[in-house]
């Protein structure tokens, strides 16, 4: 039964999401209402974000048991693995302290959450949290927690709204993915030209067409062709790399068709770790 109740469930709500596709779309100018299909659909869905972010906080708490078994264990990288519990954590504390500001006490806000700021036409600067927005005016409150006067619309002239997250993102997490990023173009390089080596017609022309979109990609490739390489770049990225791609995505699209029946009916039982 460990296995037969899950593989029910699995078939059942595959088979409710799928008739859910087929049922007659709500209409209100015909005056079709939501069916019964398209009910359970969205009711499925909303289970299955509750149990994303269940299967979340499980993959955090993996996170943390390993990594705490290795610094315990004094692994020659456990440096690197306190930065990333220590990361992780402040990380997740400051972006639940900006998305629950209106909910935590003022000195938690104060600590963790930068304070807005509201310029005004007249070169003024009013400083605080703003609380929301209504039809005549911004709503703020100062550190202690008090409310200040609405500031109507007409005498705004910008909303500042600093993110300590979004300043992590874009200050270290989004430099420090270019420069993997950069670092994987050199691995990418030399494995091209490990396997770009003419020794037949096909890896030949796969050569070919390498050199001109690399050379096409970069001004200065460009210059260097005297401005040709450009446009046969792009006329094989729009018509053969288009046509691959999409050959790709209709081969990929069967595989996922064809693993979804396997699950829906049962014989795809990978999920159940067998």
């Amino acid at each position: 039964m460990k296995r037969e109740i899950p593989i029910l469930l699995t078939v059942i709500c595959g088979l409710l999401v799928v008739a859910a596709f087929f049922a007659p779309a709500p209409d209100a100018a015909r005056g079709l209402q939501p069916s019964v299909w398209q009910a359970i659909n969205s009711e499925l869905l909303v289970w299955g974000q509750i149990l994303v972010a269940v299967a979340f906080l499980l993959g955090i708490a993996n996170v943390v048991r390993i990594n705490l078994r290795q610094i315990a264990a004094r692994h020659e990288d456990r440096p690197y693995k306190i930065v990333l519990l220590v990361s992780m954590f402040a990380f997740l504390i400051v972006g639940l302290a900006e998305m629950h500001e209106r909910d935590l006490p003022n000195w938690i806000v104060r600590v963790l959450v930068p304070a807005d700021h509201v310029f005004m036409k007249d070169g003024s600067v009013v400083a605080g949290w703003v609380q929301g927005a209504t039809q005549t005016g911004i709503t703020m409150r100062d550190g202690d927690g008090r409310d200040l006067p609405e500031i109507p619309h007409e005498q705004v002239e910008l909303v500042s709204e600093p993110s300590a997250k979004m300043w992590v993102y874009f200050k270290i997490f989004a430099p420090l993915q270019a420069t993997m990023f950069s670092l994987l173009a050199f691995y990418v390089a030399s494995a091209t030209f490990r396997a770009f080596r003419a020794r037949s017609l096909e890896s030949t022309l796969l050569l070919m067409a390498g050199a001109v979109v690399m050379l096409g990609q970069v001004p200065i490739g460009n210059a260097l062709t005297g401005g040709s390489a450009a446009p046969v770049e792009a006329f094989l990225m729009d018509n053969f790399v288009k046509a691959a791609e999409r050959a790709i995505a209709i081969g990929g699209s069967l595989g996922v068709l064809a693993t979804g029946l396997r699950i829906v009916l049962g014989l795809e039982r990978s999920y159940l770790s067998e």
